[in-house]
Order: structure tokens, then sequence, then C-alpha cells
């Protein structure tokens, strides 16, 4: 293997562990490591992009074994997850998330040669974030709520709505301000973990319909 894939690839592989730890540990009953493990695998998804860039390595091994990576991370295990936590009633909400999840990933794939600043549609990481969240956030066992977060991130993910990719162009005033923002709520996160995740993930699922409401207006 090329040296400079063994990073990238490395993390990506490590994304795909933790998509199966945490259905492991749904298995068992113990839904807050799974949560978990789901946030840590949002965390690699991230870097391995960001690293293949840097010393670039990116190539289609790379893509097609992320995408991979990511239906058992951000598609399986959230979807094993809802149904360890509310049973069978959760079966067929569980379906529509990972359905429109699937239908997400093939419709990034093929589009993924088109060099676009943003993302069309709600990235799978961010979906799978939401739920995962929403288990640890404090009273955040609520069943209708859990399953109606399935449904709209589901429906987001298939939609045309714009959102903001995680990077930052310095050069433009909106890149600064993206990053001022990323970094406060990196800090949420690091004081105030079991607070801040979903409250922050609800932010960015809506930023994506209050973007196009402005633009309509």
């Amino acid at each position: 293997m090329d040296p400079k894939l063994v990073v990238p690839t490395s993390l990506t592989l490590g994304n795909l562990l933790c998509g199966f730890l945490s259905a492991v540990h749904t298995a068992r009953g113990e839904l807050p490591l799974a949560a978990w493990w789901i946030l840590l695998a949002w965390l690699l998804d991230g870097l391995d992009g960001q690293v293949a860039r840097i010393v670039g390595s990116s190539t289609k091994f790379g893509a097609e074994l992320d995408s991979l990576a990511d239906m058992t991370s951000f598609g399986l295990a959230p979807s094993l997850l809802l149904v360890g936590m509310y049973g069978t009633r959760a079966t067929a909400f569980s379906l529509v998330f990972i359905a429109c999840g699937a239908v997400r990933l093939a419709k990034f794939d093929a589009r993924r040669t088109q060099e676009k600043a943003n993302f069309s549609g709600l990235p799978i990481p961010a979906a799978a974030w939401t739920l995962a969240s929403y288990v640890l956030f404090p009273g955040g066992g609520t069943r209708w709520v859990a399953l109606a977060l399935a449904v709209l991130t589901g429906v987001l993910m298939l939609s045309h709505l714009e959102y903001d990719a995680m990077c930052f162009p310095l050069g433009s005033a909106w890149g600064k301000v993206k990053l001022a923002l990323f970094l406060g709520g990196a800090l949420l996160i690091v004081l105030f973990p079991s607070y801040a995740l979903f409250p922050l993930s609800l932010v960015y699922v809506a930023s994506g319909p209050v973007r196009w409401l402005v633009s309509r207006g």
C-alpha cells in the first residue's frame, strides 16, 4: 500500500470499527456507550478526508471504503440504536432512516467528482450525530421525539437543501465566521458534552431549511 494511504485508510477503518462497536454495545443494552461510539466515528470520518487531502492521497479506493464505513457507522449503527431503545415498535422508523441514508450515500458518491463547497441534502454523519446525541441528552428518552427525528433527518438527507461543509476558507468573511462558530461549538462540547451535543446538532439540521427560507425571501 502507498505510504500516503496508511493514515487516512486507518482512520476510515477506525470509523468502521466504531460503527461495529456501537452495534455490539446496542446488542448488550449499553445504549449510551453505543451512542458515544457513533460520535467517535463522526470525528474519525471528518479526519480521514482532511488527512487524505493534506497528504495528497485522495483516491477512488479511499472514497469507496469511506462510503462502506459510513453506511455501517451512520446508517446501520443508529438504526440499531433506535431498535435497542424502543424495541420492535421502532423497526419501521429505523428502516426509513437506514434506507434514506443508503440513498444519500449513493447520491453523494455519484456526485463526488463535482467539486462543491457545500452539501446537497443533510450529510448522513450529521443525521447519525442527531440521533446519537439525543440518546445522551439529559431527559432525551422520549420515544416519539427520537422516532420523529429519524424520519425528519431521513427526509432531509434526500432533500436538495444546502448544508455547509466543515471547511473554513479564511479568505472570506463567512469562512471566518464558520471557524469561530465551530470553535465555539467545540468548546461547548468539551465543557458540557451531554448538554451541548444535541442542541448543536439541531442547529445544523435546521440550518438547511433556514437557508432555503432566507433565499426565498
